[in-house]
C-alpha cells in the first residue's frame, strides 16, 4: 500500500477490519503518508453475511463463478465477537454506510431468497 500511495495511486483495502486496533494500522499509515482515509461500512448482519456465503458456495456456477468454498462458521462468530462499529473519531475523513441490496436476475433472487442457514 505504501508504495502505491507514494507512486500517487489510490489504494483500497478490502478487509473486514473488525476492530479499532486493526483499523488503526491503516489510519496510522494514512497519517504517516499524509493522505485522507475513508471507510465504507458494510452494515449487513453476520447472519446475512453467512447466508450470502452459503448461497454463493452451494449454488455452483449460477452464483459462484469464482468457485469459492464455504467459510467456516467461526469466520462469522469470530468476526462478531471482535466487531466494534467504526467511528469517524478513529481518524477517518468520513465513514459511509453501505446497506446490503440484492443485485441479480429473477432466477438468482429466487435462489437467494430460500432459507440456507438456521
Amino acid at each position: 500500500a505504501t508504495q502505491h500511495i507514494e507512486d500517487g495511486k489510490s489504494v483500497v483495502v478490502d478487509n473486514t477490519n473488525a476492530d479499532v486496533e486493526t483499523r488503526a494500522s491503516w489510519v496510522g499509515l494514512a497519517t504517516t503518508l499524509q493522505v485522507p482515509i475513508r471507510l465504507v461500512h458494510f452494515t449487513a448482519t453476520a447472519k446475512l453475511c453467512e447466508h450470502n456465503d452459503t448461497v454463493r458456495a452451494l449454488t455452483g456456477n449460477v452464483m459462484n463463478p469464482e468457485k469459492r468454498t464455504l467459510l467456516p462458521k467461526i469466520a462469522f462468530t469470530g468476526f462478531a465477537s471482535r466487531y466494534r462499529e467504526p467511528r469517524i473519531e478513529e481518524g477517518f475523513r468520513d465513514v459511509t454506510r453501505a446497506e446490503f441490496k440484492f443485485d441479480g436476475s429473477e432466477e438468482e433472487r429466487a435462489i437467494w431468497g430460500r432459507f440456507w442457514i438456521s
